[in-house]
């Protein structure tokens, strides 16, 4: 008995393709965790999956587009620059250098930062108070966001991106 897939394959295609990009879409603007990074992640497997039968029942159509030289080029720099993500998580063990960065700073201490920012331990402080979060040298931004229920990246947007309009 041969299993027929082309009723299924391109609706579960489109279905799983649109919750993955919207849960990727969340994930990447830090919307939500939990539950929709859990959706991403096994619905992205079934998307693979539809994906594959969706080629397979249209061969000859998805061959064409390797003759086409606009269709090559996109293909090949989606491809390179995905190959380029992989390898680099591959090889910092699966961690983002940049989300690697961002966590120390936000574990350094006030009084590091301000040596790394190449500001007083005083005006950072007075940025902080002026925001309404009492800091001392040895707080870090990761303590002061759980400690006033406030997001890291807030008082980063205070210390950092304020700092440079100044």
């Amino acid at each position: 008995m041969k299993l027929i897939t082309r009723p299924w394959s391109t609706p579960l295609v489109i279905a799983s393709s649109v919750i993955v990009t919207v849960s990727g879409v969340m994930m990447f603007f830090h919307l939500a965790d939990g539950l929709v990074k859990g959706a991403h992640e096994w619905l992205g497997l079934l998307f693979a999956g539809g994906m594959l039968l969706h080629i397979l029942n249209h061969w000859p159509t998805f061959k064409r587009y390797f003759s086409q030289r606009m269709a090559v080029v996109i293909m090949s720099v989606v491809m390179l620059a995905g190959t380029g993500f992989i390898t680099a998580s591959a090889m910092n063990g699966g961690k983002n250098p940049v989300r690697l960065v961002v966590d120390q700073v936000l574990e350094l201490p006030l009084s590091r930062l301000a040596l790394m920012q190449d500001r007083s331990l005083a005006e950072i402080e007075q940025v902080l108070a002026t925001a309404g979060i009492e800091a001392g040298a040895d707080s870090t931004l990761e303590g002061l966001a759980q400690s006033n229920q406030r997001h890291p990246f807030d008082l980063v947007e205070l210390l950092f991106v304020q700092e440079s309009v100044r």
